[in-house]
C-alpha cells in the first residue's frame, strides 16, 4: 500500500528515523517490520539536555504522534508497538546508511546489535500486538533510569519470554484506543510470546 505514491513502510521508517535523530539517537539497521533505536551509544549530541533515557521516550512519544498523522494524510490507521528497555554488554556491528529525511540527506553509521537485552525488548514490543493502537511497553529498569516517571503510566506485572532467564516487570502507556479490559488481558496473558507471574507487591 502507498500514500502519496510511496510505499508506507518507507514513510513509517522514515518518520521513525527523524524522532530518533531529532532526540539524538542512532537508528539501527533494520529488517522485516521492526526497526530499533538507540540512545546514549555515543554520547547526547549538542543541544540534548535529555538523558538518554528520557530522549528516547520522548522520540517514542514523538513517533506515536506522527504515526497518527501519517495515517490521518493516507485515510487509514497506522499503528506500532513501541518498547524502551536499557540493553546492556551488547555486540555492535557498524556500518554506514545514508537517511533520506525532510531536512535533506543525513549520513549515519548504523549497526546491528545483539545481546539478550536486545532480544527481551522484541518481546516486549511483540506483546503490545495484543492491543489496538500504537502503545509503549517499558521495563521496570528503563522508568528507574528516568528523574520522573512519565503519567498515564499502568503496570502490567512481570512476564517470564521465551529465551529468557528472569521475569521482566513491565509498565505501559496506553494508546487512547486501549480499552481498560484489554490491558487487563493483557496484564494476565498467557500466551506463547509470555508466561504471567505473581507479583509479590501489595
Amino acid at each position: 500500500m502507498k500514500i502519496g505514491g510511496r510505499p508506507i513502510r518507507s514513510q513509517i521508517i522514515q518518520v521513525f528515523s527523524e524522532a530518533v535523530i531529532r532526540h539524538g539517537g542512532w537508528r539501527e539497521s533494520h529488517s522485516g517490520d521492526s526497526a530499533y533505536g538507540h540512545f546514549g551509544l555515543l554520547g547526547a549530541p549538542p543541544g540534548v539536555e535529555l538523558t538518554p533515557a528520557e530522549s528516547a521516550l520522548a522520540a517514542a512519544r514523538e513517533f506515536r504522534v506522527a504515526l497518527r498523522s501519517l495515517g490521518d494524510v493516507g485515510g487509514m490507521a497506522i499503528e506500532c508497538g513501541i518498547g524502551l528497555h536499557i540493553a546492556r554488554d551488547c555486540q555492535v556491528h557498524v556500518h554506514k546508511v545514508q537517511l533520506n529525511t525532510a531536512r535533506g540527506p543525513v549520513t549515519q553509521k548504523s549497526f546491528d546489535t545483539s545481546s539478550s537485552d536486545v532480544d527481551l525488548l522484541h518481546r516486549m514490543e511483540k506483546l503490545t500486538h495484543r492491543l489496538p493502537g500504537s502503545n509503549i511497553v517499558m521495563s521496570r529498569a528503563f522508568v528507574e533510569s528516568l528523574r520522573s516517571a512519565p503519567p498515564n503510566v499502568v503496570e502490567i506485572g512481570k512476564h517470564l519470554f521465551a529465551g529468557q532467564k528472569e521475569p521482566v516487570e513491565l509498565l505501559l502507556i496506553p494508546s487512547d484506543l486501549a480499552k481498560p479490559d484489554q490491558i487487563d488481558a493483557l496484564r494476565m496473558s498467557d500466551g506463547i510470546e509470555t508466561v504471567p507471574l505473581q507479583s509479590n507487591s501489595p
